[in-house]
């Protein structure tokens, strides 16, 4: 092998979410992989974290290290995950009732997470797997430049400030991990800017009690507009839910306090609020609207002096181009893991990031797993340009739903990584998220979550998922 005497690839992962604490998990393993068969590390791996050195607590995690009351952070007080722990965990660390028969005991957890209870399994994540030394805490990254833009795998120069002195630091491969939930994507609703009352995005929420007696405008009905809705409803005189599509013709629209209308038109001089469908024409005593319309990507270390050539405008969601939505088309030693949405976050990120160390070895050993530069932006130019899986629209490029388990699949067996124990594992993931997502979707928008007491259990062996709601246990 070309490989037995190279020096290790020095890595940068920028980020210790759990997109990131996945990344540098898959370079350490392929690092213990090769100390068991008596090789030199493979890899050299730094994770640059923004969050200062822990002391109390873990300071890596991402969004789920919750700071109460601390303003542009998505994670508010009261959430708790809309997929069970049984299908969010890692594949490598499972969490919750997996496997044979458990104990009675055991069905007395909850399958649907809180967010501190996120936090707990991530920071036992980094512990078993000896994270922290990897992590390179108080370390804001601020810039990112290619030592040779012309060459098809060059080195890259990232920029960094810590402890207050600007550093610069020459990596073989950057992996970014720097998540999508910082940059608040706001709707595209003329008079927005002119409204007389408050006007506020879901990253700026915490706790309800600051809602009591207001009557409040939700625009957006998926999760977090859901879910902001329910919360603030218990403090709300009233909860108006703009949904798009609007609800179906002879479908409630009331539950409780909580008011669904159709997609927000416009909002006049006055503050009169219109809308599109639904059984609501116009409204004229909103006090506050909480736009829950998610988030834009954001590079900020990719500012416009930057020679990485990537796009990724305001408003279209679209990272481009990309390679299997992973890779840097054109220098795959740049990837991007965790760009995705509408997926089981944690085990792909797993999967995208082992794929991302099986690349960079392959290129040491002299091989090659990807595809040639060509035919790799040809791919990553008909992605961006349909939309994605879907090919709905172009904000939908990183939207897989349905698609993801053939994306993972297919991620897996360019990796080498695809084998039977993979398929039952992605069969019983299936199945766990469309019966999850079932209950979910039928619950009124932002009314009572019943869906979150239902509890799961898996046995990938058998292929099958086993569910206690209500009291009956079923097999699916």
């Amino acid at each position: 092998s070309t490989s037995a005497s190279a020096p290790p690839l020095r890595v940068a992962v920028i980020g210790a979410g759990a997109a990131g604490l996945a990344a540098a998990r898959a370079f350490r393993r392929e690092n213990d992989r090769a100390a068991k068969e008596a090789r030199s590390d493979p890899f050299a791996v730094t994770a640059f974290e923004r969050t200062p050195p822990p002391e109390s607590r873990p300071s890596a995690g991402g969004v789920w290290r919750y700071e109460k009351r601390v303003p542009g952070r998505p994670m508010y007080s009261g959430l708790r995950t809309n997929l069970p722990r049984e299908l969010m965990a890692y594949r490598e660390m499972p969490w919750g009732r997996n496997g044979g028969e458990e104990e009675e005991a055991a069905w007395n957890e909850d399958s649907y997470a809180t967010h501190r209870e996120v936090f707990r399994y991530l920071s036992a994540y980094l512990r078993q797997f000896d994270l922290d030394e990897s992590i390179r805490y108080g370390s804001d990254v601020t810039a990112l430049d290619f030592v040779d833009p012309a060459a098809a795998a060059s080195l890259l120069l990232l920029g960094y400030t810590r402890d207050g002195a600007a550093h610069v630091e020459t990596f073989d491969a950057v992996c970014v991990c720097n998540g999508h939930y910082a940059l608040p994507c706001y709707p595209d609703v003329p008079g927005l800017r002119g409204f007389s009352g408050e006007v506020l995005h879901s990253v700026d929420y915490d706790t309800p009690e600051r809602f009591a007696g207001k009557t409040v405008l939700c625009i957006g009905g998926r999760a977090s507009g859901s879910d902001v809705a329910r919360e603030i409803s218990l403090r709300a005189k009233r909860v108006y839910l703009s949904v798009s599509p609007p609800p179906a013709e002879r479908s409630p629209t009331v539950c409780g306090n909580v008011v669904l209308c159709g997609r927000t038109l416009s909002i006049d001089a006055d503050s009169r609020v219109h809308f599109s469908g639904g059984p609501t024409a116009a409204l004229d005593d909103v006090d506050v609207v909480i736009c829950c319309s998610g988030y834009d990507y954001a590079f900020p270390f990719l500012g416009p002096d930057s020679n990485v050539d990537l796009s990724f405008p305001t408003g279209e969601r679209r990272v481009s181009p990309l390679y299997a939505q992973l890779w840097h088309a054109r220098c795959p030693n740049l990837s991007f893991v965790g760009l995705p949405h509408s997926v089981v976050p944690f085990p792909l990120f797993e999967m995208q990031a082992r794929a991302v160390a099986k690349e960079l070895l392959a290129r040491r050993e002299g091989g090659e797993m990807l595809p040639d530069p060509k035919a790799r932006l040809l791919e990553a130019e008909e992605d961006a340009a349909r939309g994605g899986p879907g090919g709905a629209r172009v904000q939908d490029t990183h939207h897989l739903g349905d698609a993801q388990w053939d994306y993972v699949r297919e991620v897996a067996k360019l990796a080498g990584l695809y084998d039977a124990e993979l398929e039952d594992y992605l069969v019983v993931n299936e199945k766990l998220y469309n019966d999850a997502g079932r209950d979910r979707k039928g619950n009124f928008p932002g009314g009572p979550d019943g869906y979150r007491s239902t509890k799961y259990q898996r046995d990938d062996r058998q292929r099958a998922v086993h569910r206690s709601a209500g009291g009956e246990m079923a097999t699916l």
